[in-house]
C-alpha cells in the first residue's frame, strides 16, 4: 500500500512539474479544452535550413527524391526550394520558385503546398495584397503550375473573400486527395461577422482548381494547419490553436474530425514555444514533422518520442 501511495505521489509531482514549466498563456489556452488530456511529444533530430526560412512543405517526387518548399523572405523575396536524396540532407535549388510581385493582389507569395498531378506539380500558396507594414492583412489562396517542380506559372486566385462566403483573410491552404479522387483543402480564415481568432475550414474540389466551401468550420480558434493521410486512410490535421498550442485531429472521411491530443516540441529537453507552420511526412517508414518556433535556428526535423 505504501509503495502504491509513493508511486501516485511521484506521478502527481511529475504532472505538476510539467504543467508548471508551461507559460501561463499556454495553460490558459489548454483550459478552454479541458477534455483533451493526451499529449504527444516531438524532439528535434536535425536542423536543415537557416533561420530566415520557414513554413516548409516537403514532397517526395516520382523519382524518389525529396523536395522542400519554404518561405524565404530575405534572400529570395518569395518561395524557395531545396532537394534531398534521403529526406534529411538538403541542397538549395538556385533562385526562387515564385517571387513576390511587390504590388497588386499578389504582392507577396508565401506558405507553399505542393500536390503532384498527372502532368506536373501544382503549388498552392497565399498572397497578401497589403504590401504596407500593417497588422491588417488581405490574404487570398492562389495556385501555380510546374512540369518540373522548379519553373512555375501562376494560375490565379482559388479562394478569396466575398460577401457571399463571408471569409476574411483565407490563407495557408493544405490539400490531400481522398480515395474517391476528390481533393480536400483545409485552411485558416476569419469571418466578417466574427470577432476573434481565425478558424479552420474545409473545401472540396473535383480537379484541384475549383473549390466548394464547407458549411461548418472544422475547429474554431485554429490556424495554419497541415494534413496527411496514413496507411489506414485516416486523415490527420495538425493545427496551431490560439497562440502557443498545437492540436492533433483525426478523421475517417476528411470531413468530420475529433481532437485526440495536444502536441509539444522540444530541443535538448527544452520546449519550443510557438512551434508552427509545419509539415508532416513519412520517410523510411517513420513520421517526421518539419517546422520552426520561437528561438529556432531555422527549419528543424522533429521525430515523435511520446
Amino acid at each position: 500500500m505504501r509503495k502504491i501511495i509513493l508511486i501516485l505521489i511521484l506521478i502527481l509531482a511529475t504532472s505538476c512539474s510539467l504543467e508548471s514549466n508551461l507559460p501561463e498563456r499556454t495553460i490558459q489556452e489548454r483550459n478552454s479544452l479541458p477534455e483533451i488530456t493526451e499529449i504527444e511529444v516531438w524532439e528535434e533530430e536535425y536542423l536543415i535550413l537557416e533561420k530566415e526560412n520557414f513554413a516548409p512543405d516537403v514532397i517526395q517526387l516520382s523519382d524518389g527524391t525529396y523536395k522542400i518548399y519554404y518561405n524565404s523572405v530575405q534572400s529570395l523575396n518569395g518561395i524557395g526550394s531545396a532537394t534531398s536524396e534521403d529526406g534529411f540532407t538538403y541542397t538549395k535549388d538556385e533562385g526562387a520558385r515564385l517571387e513576390d510581385l511587390g504590388e497588386g493582389q499578389e504582392c507577396t507569395s508565401s506558405h507553399p503546398w505542393l500536390m503532384e498531378f498527372d502532368n506536373g506539380y501544382r503549388m498552392y500558396y497565399q498572397s497578401d495584397a497589403n504590401c504596407a507594414q500593417s497588422t491588417k492583412k488581405d490574404f487570398r489562396i492562389y495556385s501555380a503550375f510546374s512540369e518540373d517542380g522548379i519553373n512555375f506559372e501562376r494560375e490565379g486566385v482559388l479562394i478569396e473573400p466575398t460577401d457571399e462566403n463571408g471569409l476574411d483573410e483565407p490563407a495557408h491552404g493544405r490539400i490531400i486527395q481522398l480515395n474517391d479522387g476528390t481533393y480536400r483543402m483545409y485552411f485558416s480564415t476569419g469571418f466578417i461577422d466574427k470577432i476573434g481568432p481565425s478558424d479552420i475550414i474545409g473545401a472540396t474540389s473535383e480537379d484541384g482548381l475549383t473549390w466548394v466551401l464547407d458549411d461548418e468550420v472544422i475547429i474554431e480558434d485554429g490556424h495554419d494547419p497541415t494534413v496527411y493521410m496514413d496507411d489506414d486512410n485516416i486523415i490527420h490535421i495538425y493545427t496551431t490553436f490560439l497562440s502557443d498550442n498545437m492540436l492533433h485531429l483525426i478523421s475517417e472521411d476528411g470531413y468530420n474530425f475529433e481532437i485526440v491530443s495536444w502536441v509539444e516540441f522540444y530541443n535538448n529537453d527544452q520546449r519550443i514555444e510557438d512551434f508552427g507552420d509545419i509539415d508532416i511526412i513519412e520517410i523510411d517508414g517513420e513520421l517526421y514533422i518539419f517546422g520552426s518556433g520561437k528561438g529556432s535556428n531555422g527549419i528543424s526535423i522533429m521525430k515523435r518520442i511520446e
